[in-house]
Formats: structure tokens, C-alpha cells, sequence
């Protein structure tokens, strides 16, 4: 099974029950492996598989609780490159293999 990390930093945690809030929710999505949130660090990080569920669905429920989700302006970039490569050349796993067909 394929897994991707998903590294957040997460505003608005204040304590532990915070942390248990956000792993539980998180663990409940269909396609998340692993969860671990830190109150006192304020990140989050979340194993998925990527067939199963996307980043910004994982994202949406984190915010349904109330929390915020601070990104970096790289982050974003990286985010709207990849989007534009899939619908360019497709979803499909790329490797040093695909590249000699």
C-alpha cells in the first residue's frame, strides 16, 4: 500500500484533549493509516494513502473542528505544481522506468 505524510501546522491548540480531538477525527477518514498531533509544537502529521483520500479532504475535517491550517507559501506552490503536472501528463505513478518506455 502506498502511503504519503501530510505535515501540518495546526493554530488553535491549546491541550492535550485538543491533540485526542484532531487524531481521532483525522484516524476515522477512510485512506488515513496514522495521525500524530503535538498541542505544544502545534504540528500534525498524517500518513493517507493518496488513492484513497486527498490532502485537502483530511485538511477540510481539521477545520471542521475549528482549527486552522497554516501553510507556507512554498507549500501552496508545491500544491498547485503538482495539480497542474496531473492534468497535464495525468495521474500515474512516475518513475526512472516510465522514462525508457
Amino acid at each position: 500500500m502506498m502511503t504519503e505524510t501530510l505535515n501540518l501546522k495546526i493554530l488553535g491548540l491549546t491541550c492535550e484533549h485538543c491533540e485526542e480531538k484532531v487524531i481521532q477525527a483525522v484516524k476515522d477518514l477512510d485512506g488515513v493509516t496514522k495521525a500524530t498531533v503535538s498541542y505544544e509544537n502545534g504540528k500534525g502529521q498524517i500518513e493517507f494513502n493518496p488513492y484513497k483520500i486527498k490532502e485537502e479532504a483530511i485538511e477540510k475535517e481539521i477545520r471542521k473542528l475549528g482549527y486552522e491550517i497554516h501553510k507556507t507559501f512554498i507549500q501552496r506552490w508545491l500544491r498547485r505544481l503538482e495539480k497542474s503536472n496531473e492534468k497535464q501528463f495525468g495521474s500515474g505513478h512516475m518513475d526512472c522506468c516510465s522514462l525508457n518506455k
